[in-house]
């Protein structure tokens, strides 16, 4: 199924030759006690984000409190040193109801797929150069810094790890021309924070893992679509179910990775309500018409969306947009 491409219209507010790094990387052993304690490690610490974006670079800083057992709660304390108390940018001000709220939907995502992670040593070691640059000191605390560099398109990504707990410090991520996107630092942080009386982050969301690759429960009547291409070095990572409350038929996902980026395949039945958004499909003149894909920005990501007769598809990721374009209109 091939779709047509519209114009780029933003739907929400916001290869290169590489020669591999010098020897010296990071031992494995190091890497798989970071892959396994983004979730395992309480901590509380504030952290400035500077984020690129079409409209210029944001910074904004948040509070990010974890217990060690899979729940998280991700604050929003400011934008452009701005928030409902006033500060230099009065839009931001002005607006600060909605911008915290928009914050508060999307920050299941930022915590878990915004900022450069381990997802996978045996993928990262096959997709990524790895090299070690010393040491150094963020909050206050004693740090490896490590790099990765794609095999794929030069993408670089400099991280500053706990040495006591494995948990990353700072991230800075570079695209193929070396241009900085995202930078995350920790301005101060506690590894035995007080939890008490905390209410982490749940919105009643129900996510249901499934066996990798396993077909959406609707399929009935419905057929979900799958890749033709994947992006070189991807892999498909996990097969999940999410159910939102209020709603009967979940959402169907295949998340894939190279062993730390991210790319998701989002599905669910026109009859069941699609994916919520106005995709622009139908007939003319009673002529079914090809699918119109729209993208949208939500930080580093790309979103592109669109439905056929009887499902709505998203596919979201941080690869270069125009490959995730090839890769949205192969789908069948």
């Amino acid at each position: 199924m091939r779709f047509p491409v519209v114009s780029l219209a933003l739907l929400a507010t916001v290869v290169l030759a590489c020669a591999p790094p010098t020897p010296g990387g990071p031992d494995q052993d190091i890497l798989s006690i970071i892959e396994s304690s983004q979730e395992l490690v309480p901590m509380r610490g504030e952290r400035l984000v500077q984020l690129t974006t079409t409209a210029g670079v944001i910074e904004h800083r948040e509070m990010l409190t974890t217990d060690g057992q899979g729940g998280f709660l991700l604050e929003l304390i400011s934008v452009n040193d701005t928030n409902a108390q006033g500060g230099t940018d009065p839009q931001v001000a002005a607006d600060w109801p909605l911008i915290e709220a928009l914050f508060e939907l999307r920050s299941p995502y930022y915590w878990r797929y915004r900022d450069f992670r381990i997802r996978d040593v045996g993928l990262l070691l096959q997709n990524y150069w790895l090299s070690s640059d010393g040491l150094a000191t963020v909050a206050g605390r004693p740090v490896w810094l490590l790099r990765s560099t794609s095999k794929t398109d030069g993408r670089v990504f400099d991280y500053a790890v706990d040495q006591a707990t494995g948990a990353f410090l700072s991230t800075r991520v570079h695209d193929p021309v070396r241009q900085v996107t995202l930078y995350t630092e920790f301005l101060n942080v506690d590894f035995q924070p007080d939890l008490s009386g905390m209410v982490f982050h749940d919105n009643g969301t129900v996510v249901t893992p499934l066996a990798t690759g396993s077909p959406a429960s609707w399929t009935t009547g419905s057929v979900a679509l799958r890749f033709r291409l994947i992006p070189a070095g991807y892999v498909l990572w996990r097969t999940e179910e999410i159910l939102v409350p209020g709603q009967q038929v979940p959402y169907h996902v295949d998340v894939y990775s190279d062993g730390a980026e991210t790319l998701f395949l989002v599905q669910r039945p026109i009859a069941s309500g699609g994916l919520g958004l106005l995709q622009g499909s139908g007939t003319v003149a009673g002529i079914p018409q090809p699918p119109i894909i729209h993208a949208q920005e939500v930080g580093r990501a790309t979103i592109l969306s669109a439905q056929t007769e009887d499902v709505a598809v998203a596919l979201m990721g941080t690869a270069p947009q125009g490959e995730l374009l090839t890769v949205f209109e192969a789908l069948h």
